[in-house]
């Protein structure tokens, strides 16, 4: 499985499939984790679900789930220290963080919708596998006892 190859490069990471766009992007260090995309073209937000999200379409998913646990810097944003950076971000209560958290949903006109975290991690798509230090969206089922291992 790809997820589990770090030494895999791929050149071109966007791809078109049904009328959507994707693109797949390598997270986290130091085995960085394959993620496939939808490019949304009407926001400048995304999300993929993490280990332990419950009913986040694993059925329709290319890879599996993000298992931040293996990954050494990945960061839920504390919204009590710093500011949320994505478009759309909230500053939440969680019961399961002792701090303040960053959380966004989307929803789509087509009756979609996700809710996630918003986190820290090393980032990139295709080529080098140098990275670089971005905020991303960590799914999980949105309600307020998530845990930070059941997103």
């Amino acid at each position: 499985k790809l997820n589990d190859e770090p030494h895999h490069q791929q050149i071109g990471a966007l791809y078109q499939g049904y009328g959507v766009h994707y693109v797949d992007i390598w997270v986290g260090r130091p085995v960085p984790q394959r993620q496939t995309l939808i490019v949304d073209t009407g926001s400048s937000v995304t999300a993929f679900p993490c280990s332990g999200c419950k009913d986040c379409g694993e059925s329709y998913h290319t890879d599996g789930y993000f298992l931040a646990e293996k990954s050494e810097t990945y960061e839920v944003t504390d919204c009590s220290r710093s500011k949320c950076q994505l478009e759309r971000a909230k500053c939440n209560s969680i019961a399961s963080f002792n701090h303040k958290v960053c959380s966004v949903h989307m929803s789509y006109v087509e009756g979609s919708s996700w809710s996630a975290l918003e986190s820290t991690d090393f980032v990139y798509a295709g080529g080098s596998h140098n990275g670089t230090f971005v905020q991303i969206g960590d799914e999980y089922n949105g309600s307020d006892d998530a845990k930070e291992g059941n997103r």
